[in-house]
């Protein structure tokens, strides 16, 4: 299991030459295969991989404190991972239960997302969810906490899970802060890539596609009614966004690691393939009617490859 801090390196650059082809392989087949599944379908099983990411790392926390699985823990392992406590009581040196537990978890809870071929994707974008960073940032100095501090009693997953979410990923930002200004930003990229055949080209767009615009950006566009996206670029109109529905994400100085995170996140990677799908169709039927943004986003969530 590897923490959020040693993918980020990897990714910033500090690795070497074969990392980063690794990297590059894992990115394209995380993306190939997260089109093999309906965004629904995916979004909630990415969901629940999270949280048992989040669960393997409790584990983990009080195994390496109290150098073995307690009983309230095997209690617990028994409960929810019914056929993993035998092989659990097993183990040595203990270190090896969280690793053991890691791959249950994988052969075991999303044996459907293996036997379907998109596993790789659900553990490649689980990993980069904020929700699993703030997990990694609360577990190490929990860890360090409960050596200094031996509890008799140690919280409930629940109670560490809710206190991980509650923990700050950027000065007075939690995690579920973040996640939702990454997914707001998700979606207004989807939107822009919607408009993508009409920026800088030579059309104009349908009443009906200005008036979306003029709703979600109403002061992107002059007041004119035949001016539309055509007359404007991509940069312009991302800079718009990011000042109208992000300005204090930017005033705090975490935007680049907003954009970074969208990027990585699996609506988006879904919404740039069908993007590619849909201008190709574009323009071979430059005469099909425009969609509406609603429907175009319901039809990247439902394309599969």
């Amino acid at each position: 299991m590897r923490g959020p801090n040693q993918i980020r390196q990897q990714e910033s650059g500090h690795s070497s030459t074969q990392e980063k082809q690794a990297q590059e392989l894992a990115i394209t087949l995380a993306s190939r295969q997260v089109m093999r599944v309906p965004w629904n379908r995916f979004r909630q099983a990415h969901d629940e991989y999270v949280q048992w990411e989040a669960f393997a790392l409790w584990v983990r926390a009080i195994v390496d404190v109290d150098g073995c699985a307690p009983p309230s823990v095997v209690a617990v392992l028994e409960k929810r991972c019914a056929d993993f406590t035998e092989q659990a009581a097993q183990l040595h040196p203990p270190e090896l239960l969280a690793l053991r537990l890691h791959e249950w978890i994988h052969n075991q809870v999303f044996i459907y997302a293996k036997q379907e071929g998109w596993l790789d994707a659900l553990h490649f974008y689980g990993v980069r969810d904020p929700r699993c960073e703030a997990a990694w940032a609360h577990w190490e100095p929990c860890t360090q906490e409960w050596k200094r501090n031996r509890l008799r009693v140690y919280p409930a997953f629940e109670t560490w899970w809710l206190a991980a979410q509650d923990r700050e990923l950027f000065q007075e930002v939690s995690a579920d802060r973040v996640l939702e200004v990454v997914e707001t930003y998700v979606d207004c990229m989807a939107f822009v890539h919607w408009l993508r055949p009409l920026i800088g080209a030579d059309v104009k767009p349908a009443s009906q596609v200005v008036r979306e615009l003029r709703r979600k950006c109403p002061d992107f566009l002059t007041a004119s009614p035949d001016v539309g996206p055509n007359r404007q670029d991509w940069q312009s109109l991302t800079r718009y966004i990011e000042e109208r529905f992000f300005p204090e994400v930017k005033k705090e100085g975490w935007i680049d690691y907003v954009r970074e995170k969208a990027s990585h996140h699996p609506r988006h990677v879904r919404t740039l393939v069908y993007g590619e799908h849909w201008m190709k169709d574009c323009s071979v039927s430059p005469a099909l009617p425009y969609p509406r943004f609603s429907r175009w986003r319901y039809a990247a969530d439902n394309f599969c490859e």
